[in-house]
């Protein structure tokens, strides 16, 4: 856990810094371009790869040795995808009635999904070496600085900026490749197009549904960025920025959860249904705190980090908060059905909840403006949680309704004190809503310290 944390943690931070380097550099015209082009990378890589990086994360962690083949065909596959993709992409945009600086941003863009192609990053996911992936990470971020700094000054560096992530990519790719061949020997890269077949066959559902499912981070730019504009764009897109740092919680839990839920139900399946039921509690107690702190501190945080000039992100970023409470709980969710082997269903579910999200973005969107894209996030994330809520049940024998209700309670106890002490000043409301977070979680009985102490030695 703490090699994750550091990783993520220390790789988001640096990410967080270069993000309010680049918003104030840009320009918010500029700077929402910019998302937007990374938008369509986000879409491309769920194509080329996230379906395959889901199930074979999985397959190793249930794995007891090495099949070289199959990381290599694996490889040569993505790389397949990557390489069509990134031609196909940049064909249709050069033939496009695009602006020209939409096309070059698009373009450059693309070519990210050649290291992200070649990133054994599932694969040591999957054999638990949190430590590599952290280095990774941490490279990553520091050879994207390097190249930000030194290649990024105005309005007219976008292009400079999407270069300087491709570089830093590569550089993690490269390294995950050598640490490969160090440990495992040599990577047998084949073109197996009958194993490409059934790998393709089996992660469609999961790929479909991850695509889909973009539409919480990636879709609202591109909307706002059509109908009302690039500066928009990038409003929706400091906030979503923050909030990608506050996900670094789901990213540490979908890292350890998936190999350890996954080890539960091959090794121990008596414990199965009560490990979910635990760290479904556990998640939703950590989330719900750092949302509602983030909620009334809002109005501090986006002027400090991105400048006076997007202070129309500060609504954007309270309704956002709500999808991060959600997404979370998703997250547990979702890698207890995978852990199942009810990929297909959670495919689906996840397919009609996403495309439920992107409906209610662009509903949103059109009926309150630029900030119903954000309400309509969090009330599509609402949707999916209630499908996925109520198929675990039935699919892993769960009834979280009742844990679901008193932490419901604890955070609407949480939500009150901050729309009552508005007035209060942003440091006292925050310490008044903790307070009373933890009392009433004393009252409800919410969660025991043995309950604690048992999530402590799963996960550290």
């Amino acid at each position: 856990m703490l090699w994750v944390v550091f990783g993520d943690a220390g790789a988001r931070l640096i990410g967080f810094i270069l993000t309010a380097y680049l918003a104030r550099a840009l320009g918010p015209s500029t700077y929402g371009l910019v998302t937007i082009g990374l938008g369509v990378l986000a879409y491309l890589s769920q194509i080329s790869g996230a379906g395959l990086q889901v199930l074979e994360t999985r397959n190793v962690a249930m794995s007891g040795g090495l099949d070289s083949n199959r990381v290599g065909t694996v490889l040569s596959l993505r790389l397949f995808l990557a390489v069509l993709l990134s031609l196909a992409t940049s064909l249709a945009v050069f033939y496009s009635d695009l602006p020209t600086d939409t096309k070059k941003i698009i373009a450059s863009s693309t070519l990210i999904l050649l290291p992200l192609a070649i990133s054994l990053e599932w694969f040591f996911q999957g054999r638990e070496r949190f430590g590599v992936l952290s280095v990774s990470k941490i490279l990553v971020a520091i050879v994207y600085g390097v190249f930000v700094i030194f290649l990024v000054h105005d309005t007219e560096d976008g292009v400079a900026a999407i270069l300087s992530l491709a570089g830093g990519t590569c550089v993690g790719a490269v390294l995950l490749l050598t640490v490969f061949r160090r440990e495992e020997g040599r990577l047998n890269v084949t073109m197996d197009t009958a194993a490409w077949k059934s790998i393709i066959q089996k992660s469609i559902p999961v790929t479909v549904a991850l695509l889909v499912a973009q539409s919480a981070v990636n879709l609202g730019p591109i909307v706002l960025g059509l109908r009302f504009g690039t500066s928009d764009a990038g409003m929706f897109a400091a906030a979503m920025k923050v909030i990608v740092v506050v996900l670094l919680l789901d990213r540490v839990l979908n890292s350890l959860f998936l190999p350890l839920i996954s080890r539960s139900r091959a090794t121990r399946p008596g414990e199965f249904s009560s490990l979910v039921t635990l760290v479904f509690k556990g998640t939703f107690l950590l989330v719900l705190p750092v949302a509602v702190c983030c909620a009334i501190l809002a109005p501090i945080i986006i002027p400090f980090v991105f400048g006076d000039g997007y202070l129309e992100a500060v609504d954007h970023l309270r309704f956002l908060l709500f999808y991060v409470v959600l997404t979370l709980l998703n997250s547990v969710l979702m890698c207890s059905m995978i852990a199942s082997g009810e990929e297909s269903r959670y495919s689906r579910l996840l397919l009609i909840g996403s495309l439920a999200l992107a409906a209610l973005v662009v509903a949103g969107a059109e009926a309150a403006g630029p900030r119903g894209a954000s309400l309509g996030v969090g009330l599509g994330e609402l949707v999916m949680f209630v499908l996925l809520l109520i198929t675990t049940k039935s699919v892993v024998g769960l009834n979280l309704y009742s844990v679901v209700f008193r932490c419901t309670l604890s955070g609407a106890a949480m939500v009150l004190v901050m729309i009552l002490a508005n007035g209060w000043g942003p440091v006292a409301t925050v310490l008044l809503a903790l307070g009373i977070f933890v009392c009433s979680l004393t009252l409800l009985r919410t969660i025991t310290p043995a309950e604690i102490r048992s999530l402590w030695r799963k996960f550290v």
